[in-house]
């Protein structure tokens, strides 16, 4: 995923027999040539010297720029893929024994397809933390595509509480992943990834099902974007998730000149406090946009005497200039209300 968004090209009229063809300047793609590590075992060990290479080892391998037992070598940004071999029998699962695994570099994770395999953090630990450990100086550029992640557990204090599956820091792209039967303590049950000074969060072709944020917002999915970060998420099936505050399904926040997109998605049967579906939080200047996205059969389920406009689909808070725009959507059959909203201090929903 490239640091920063490309831009547009420059489109040039088609050719006249009155004068010559006008030159247009098209981007140039990413080709950055990744270091290919293969994990050969769904074991969770770092054993030297065995010819085995599971994913612990690749990752430290990426994140160190060092070798594996294949004589594979990490260097700068790199791909972990996972050998045919593992897959010959079926669908396989590579469960973590040793914590989370924690990237720390430019890094793309590509499984075989979300049906083949799953990676589970054992009901104990969450299963990846992002985070380059530059205190947010720089954004490293992670991929995680083609794989289901469940079974993620973030407990703790702070951020340890946070993300059940996923915890990032960095920029992140998610594509055709499955999401599911993760918790976490506090924010972002399935996952929790947060970006500033134009780091990038894209998740797409994606599933959160079943999760659950047993003390914060965003059941399924938390999204922070600052300082002008920038987050799009398209084409998800977001349901059964479950948050004991808010965005039962989603939490998205903006402040600071960080834009937030919601596309072509289905939110639906997830529960919270208030916001049972989506939470929409734009703050200072902070933008966030759903459309073309149906949210139904979402609920709310807090005291209508505690939260005045609950917004079983979709609750909307908006202030200091944050502005929140939905259309060409469809919500319907939410319980605890369709659409609730506040706003204040220049805030414009």
């Amino acid at each position: 995923m490239p640091r920063h968004a490309r831009l547009p090209a420059l489109q040039s009229p088609p050719p006249t027999s009155t004068g010559p063809r006008r030159l247009c300047v098209e981007p140039l793609e990413d080709r950055r040539l990744l270091a290919v590590l293969t994990v050969n075992s769904l074991a969770d060990d770092t054993v030297a010297g065995n010819g085995l290479v599971t994913l612990r080892e690749a990752v430290t391998s990426a994140n160190d720029d060092a070798a594996t037992d294949l004589g594979q070598t990490g260097l700068g940004a790199d791909q972990i893929v996972f050998h045919p071999d593992l897959f010959t029998a079926g669908p396989q699962t590579a469960t973590l024994t040793s914590g989370a695994v924690t990237i720390a570099s430019d890094l793309e994770i590509l499984g075989p397809g979300a049906s083949l395999l799953s990676i589970s953090g054992n009901d104990a630990s969450r299963i990846f933390t992002i985070d380059d450990g530059d205190g947010g100086q720089t954004n490293a550029a992670v991929r995680l595509a083609d794989l289901t992640l469940t079974g993620g557990l973030a407990s703790g204090a702070d951020d340890a509480g946070r993300g059940g599956a996923v915890f990032s820091v960095e920029s992140l792209t998610v594509e055709r992943v499955v999401i599911q039967d993760n918790v976490a303590g506090n924010d972002g049950g399935g996952l929790l990834a947060s970006v500033a000074d134009g780091g990038q969060i894209v998740i797409r072709d994606s599933t959160i099902t079943g999760n659950l944020s047993a003390a914060g917002s965003g059941g399924g999915l938390s999204i922070q974007v600052l300082y002008g970060g920038y987050a799009s998420l398209a084409n998800l099936v977001v349901d059964d998730n479950d948050a004991n505050v808010a965005g039962g399904g989603v939490a998205l926040g903006a402040a600071y000149y960080g834009a937030v997109y919601l596309s072509d998605s289905l939110v639906t049967s997830n529960t919270a406090e208030f916001g049972g579906g989506v939470l929409m939080d734009a703050i200072e200047e902070g933008a966030i946009v759903v459309e073309r996205t149906t949210i139904t059969g979402n609920a709310s389920l807090g005291d209508e005497e505690s939260y005045d406009l609950l917004g079983g689909g979709l609750s909307v808070f908006t202030s200091y200039l944050g502005t929140a725009t939905l259309f060409q959507s469809t919500i319907s059959g939410n319980a605890g209300g369709g659409i609730a909203g506040v706003s204040g201090y220049g805030g414009t929903l």
